[in-house]
């Protein structure tokens, strides 16, 4: 039988699957996606869970139904034509869209947003079983993001989690003791909720379109649901440092943006400040307890400006005035040496893949088909998991908590936007515009150096090509990050 786990937010769901003792592999949820929206659809007969309703949330949003999970139990109704539904319903509903995908024969792990209370969370798996799902349990997201972190041995004793879903940011602080990992804490903040970032940007990039064409594309509701459309484009494009090309219009008019990834930071200067300020605000208060590390979720991580932000909170980039001032730090110092360094990767921050959250509760979904964990919310307990040996998996390469799949084609590593792996160059000084990259050749994957200092893999330079093994360890220079070759074989 088929072990899932799936991971299930104010927004999105996504999900991983495989046999007892395999690494998981990602599982299309709708239409070959391996994300499938939460929203609903209520404009035709049938109504409709997905992209469909997405498609309409900015341009006829009476017509769709989101924001439902972190209401279960409330009595609000979405209502439109003949459909009419609260929350317990419209979860039903989403929850009768699966069987499909992901079949009624599966065990399933639900991880569930930190900030749902206790019934909530029992009241979702009770649904899924209505549905006809198998669901043995669940467990807090910020959990199954820290146990997944963990099995890829990036901490040992306490992380805290940073996670977001269109309703909240979430704050957590995990720790281990003996054999398992402890949900110490959650803080949530609705006022940084994926929904406040995404309105700064359609508002920003809405403004940029006036001062350049006159038109507010706000007045008209299919323009403004091209720029939601365009919105994960905009973000992903800002993280890689590339240029964003938008278009947008309404029935007689269009207009081309192109905006630097500088400027998408700068629209979100005043969330990113907010942000950070309570993730501060948190590690100062854990004092001599300061965490290992800070692990940021996938979607923390596309949020334009707030890694760099929390990096330098951690790594105390901000430089000393001259004359060595014992002035306090301001906001903008983000604070000094929160965090202990705790080996060769040196503590720091960590974004995380996309499915980490399933994967987390994947890793449980054995434990709990044994019988060894009640059928139930795991809410705050739960066992850490053995780590995953270095060959087993695809391959793949690890980089300060971004795992990237390597799938047989020149993979190609700098600072040179465009690049699979781009590096930051002001972080990361000695690396290159395209330092290295790694192809396949003959079953084995191969690193080629185009560095004239070298790349070395773990403690010998290369200046010419190396066979890569699981484990091994790609250095870009002495200030260069880390970058590990992991996987090789199912």
């Amino acid at each position: 039988m088929t072990l899932v786990g799936l991971d299930l937010n104010d927004g999105r769901a996504c999900a991983v699957q495989g046999s007892q003792g395999d690494f998981p592999a990602a599982l299309p949820l709708g239409a070959d996606a391996e994300i499938l929206p939460l929203t609903l659809c209520l404009e035709g007969r049938q109504i409709e869970v997905g992209r469909v309703g997405e498609k309409l949330r900015r341009r006829l949003p009476h017509l769709t139904c989101h924001g439902y999970l972190p209401r279960l139990g409330e009595t609000h109704r979405w209502s439109a034509g003949k459909h009419s539904l609260d929350s317990m319903q419209a979860l039903e509903t989403f929850w009768r869209a699966l069987p499909r995908t992901i079949g009624t024969r599966n065990d399933i792990v639900l991880a569930l947003p930190g900030y749902l209370s206790r019934w909530q969370c029992d009241q979702a798996r009770h649904l899924a079983l209505k549905a006809g799902l198998n669901v043995m349990g669940s467990l807090p997201a910020p959990l199954a993001a820290a146990l997944s972190s963990y099995a890829d041995q990036q901490w040992t004793d306490s992380v805290v989690v940073v996670d977001l879903d269109e309703h909240a940011l979430c704050l957590a602080l995990v720790d281990a003791t003996g054999a398992s990992a402890h949900l110490r804490e959650v803080r949530q903040f609705p006022q940084l909720g994926g929904h406040a970032w995404r309105e700064r940007l359609i508002n920003a990039v809405a403004d940029c379109c006036v001062l350049q064409t006159r038109r507010d594309p706000r007045d008209c509701g299919q323009a403004e649901q091209g720029i939601y459309d365009q919105l994960d484009f905009l973000t992903g494009a800002c993280v890689q440092g590339r240029l964003a090309q938008l278009t947008i219009g309404g029935s007689s008019w269009f207009q081309n943006l192109v905006i630097a990834p500088e400027e998408t930071t700068a629209f979100c200067g005043n969330l990113v400040r907010h942000a950070v300020r309570e993730i501060k605000h948190m590690l100062t208060s854990l004092g001599e307890h300061a965490p290992q590390a800070v692990l940021l979720t996938a979607n923390v991580g596309r949020l334009p400006g707030l890694t760099a932000a929390i990096s330098r909170l951690v790594d105390n980039t901000a430089e000393t005035p001259a004359g060595g001032s014992n002035r306090p730090p301001s906001d903008d110092d983000f604070g000094i040496n929160l965090l202990q360094d705790s080996g060769e990767d040196g503590c720091g921050v960590f974004t995380l893949a996309r499915g980490a959250a399933a994967q987390g509760a994947y890793g449980l979904a054995a434990a709990f088909q044994r019988g060894d964990l009640p059928h139930e919310h795991l809410e705050a307990v739960a066992p850490l998991p053995i780590p995953w040996p270095a060959e087993v998996g695809p391959a793949r390469l690890t980089c300060q908590g971004n795992t990237f799949t390597l799938d047989g084609s020149t993979f190609l590593i700098g600072t040179q936007p465009g690049c699979q792996l781009l590096v930051d160059a002001k972080r990361h000084p000695d690396a290159t515009a395209r330092h290295c990259e790694i192809y396949f050749d003959h079953r084995t994957y191969v690193l080629f150096n185009r560095a004239a200092e070298g790349t070395r893999v773990n403690d010998a330079i290369i200046t010419g090509t190396a066979v890569l093994y699981p484990g091994d360890r790609i250095h870009l220079g002495g200030s260069g990050p880390v970058i590990k070759f992991l996987g090789g074989r199912a």
